[in-house]
């Protein structure tokens, strides 16, 4: 199975490297009794470098948002950091190297208002770049297709992620045989117990609907917006090939040539 490089991993990996950057923070106890001007100066100081650092994780979250691996938001991430490290005084380069083509799905909720969802898609189902708009219904559990309180035929089928390869297949064809619009199969458990992260299923045969991958939390928020009945979405799907990741590498400076890669 093959996870959406999104913005988690990548979100953390660049938040810790970010924060031994602007941080400096000492694990060194002072007395508060015991503590000089120059003590509360550094104290402020590295409150003031982590205060920064986290301005850098929301403008690399918020601002640019998720970034897959070899696309445009994902070179901005990395142009963000490279000038960053430049105003530091790091001497940066930018190294490219070839990444597997990406599917990606989103899930747009504009008729309320609310920001689009990136998603993974699956390859060798539809991917639609005319939107496919209709209500989602939440089915529930891996057992509970083929006892739909409701009908799926004409509608997008929010479905809890089955355990194996063969039985999240299953889900698929059976909803796409009773006629569902698209399956959206959200993700249960992801690496070392985390909540599972969006991904691109894995199909055995080609499907002429949409499938896509949600993350754990996405599952969860769209069965929310199901019970406040703000459940007509908007699918779209791009296929993005011949893609070029970065690799940020700064050098601290000529005599200590210190490198460090991002």
């Amino acid at each position: 199975m093959k996870k959406l490089n999104l913005t988690k991993k990548f979100i953390v990996t660049f938040g810790i490297l970010l924060l031994f950057l602007f941080s400096n923070f000492s694990v060194k106890v002072i007395p508060v009794h015991a503590m000089t001007n120059n003590d509360q100066r550094s104290l402020m100081a590295d409150k003031v470098r982590a205060i920064r650092a986290i301005e850098h994780i929301r403008f690399l979250s918020e601002k640019i948002g998720p970034r897959p691996s070899g696309t445009k938001e994902e070179h901005k991430a990395a142009t963000y950091i490279g000038n960053t490290l430049e105003k530091l005084g790091y001497e940066v380069e930018y190294q490219a190297f070839p990444v597997p083509d990406q599917y990606i799905g989103s899930i747009s909720f504009s008729m309320y208002g609310e920001k689009e969802w990136q998603v993974g898609a699956a390859s060798n189902a539809s991917i639609p770049k005319d939107p496919v708009v209709g209500l989602v219904v939440s089915i529930g559990k891996e057992n509970d297709i083929k006892n739909a309180p409701e009908p799926i035929h004409g509608k997008i089928v929010l479905l809890e992620q089955a355990d194996t390869y063969e039985k999240y297949n299953e889900q698929v064809e059976y909803a796409a045989e009773k006629g569902a619009k698209a399956v959206l199969l959200y993700s249960m458990i992801g690496d070392r117990g985390n909540n599972g992260e969006a991904f691109n299923p894995v199909l055995k045969k080609k499907q002429s609907i949409p499938v896509f991958g949600l993350a754990y939390n996405q599952g969860i928020r769209m069965k929310d917006k199901i019970v406040h009945n703000k459940n007509i979405v908007s699918l779209k799907a791009k296929h993005l090939m011949n893609l070029n990741s970065l690799n940020v590498i700064a050098k601290k400076s000529p005599n200590t040539r210190q490198i460090m890669r991002m």
